[in-house]
């Protein structure tokens, strides 16, 4: 079996190889869309490909966050929910619309990641086919249509 941090190590180094392609590709759509300047048309193409090349960034840097070991974090619980949102695209995948209500202040907390955000993906995966998805931030944890994924959950 190959343990937490070999996990982790193997995928940071995927994301270093799949970053070098990104930026050819980016550098690459680039010039096609100066060149491109005066056909609109071109211009979209190469906008919606560059859209998709950042969107890819995000998804690979959110899967290498959660393949890390698990650690006690002190982050704001808005901003796990940020940086996880490319991969909650890929579990909504169009299904279902997404909705985070937080109070007004949600200060930084400690919390069990990426246990937190394995758990919160399943609990969204388990909501999706209601068609409505929302994620209430609140002191104990986020409730996902009625389910509660506390910040340190155990397993």
């Amino acid at each position: 079996m190959v343990s937490p941090d070999t996990q982790h190590l193997i995928a940071r180094a995927i994301r270093h190889a799949a970053n070098n392609m990104l930026m050819a590709a980016q550098g690459n759509v680039e010039l096609m869309q100066r060149a491109a300047m005066a056909d609109e048309k071109q211009q979209q193409r190469a906008e919606r490909a560059l859209r998709s090349l950042a969107a890819l960034r995000g998804l690979i840097d959110a899967q290498v966050a959660l393949s890390r070991p698990d650690a006690q974090d002190i982050v704001e619980p808005v901003a796990v929910l940020n940086a996880l949102q490319p991969v909650l695209d890929a579990v909504l995948k169009g299904r279902a619309t997404f909705t985070i209500e937080q109070p007004a202040a949600a200060p930084a907390i400690g919390m069990q990641r990426p246990a937190f955000d394995l758990a919160l993906l399943a609990a969204v995966q388990d909501a999706v086919e209601s068609g409505a998805v929302v994620c209430a931030i609140q002191p104990a944890g986020v409730v996902i249509n009625g389910r509660v994924v506390p910040f340190n959950p155990s397993f």
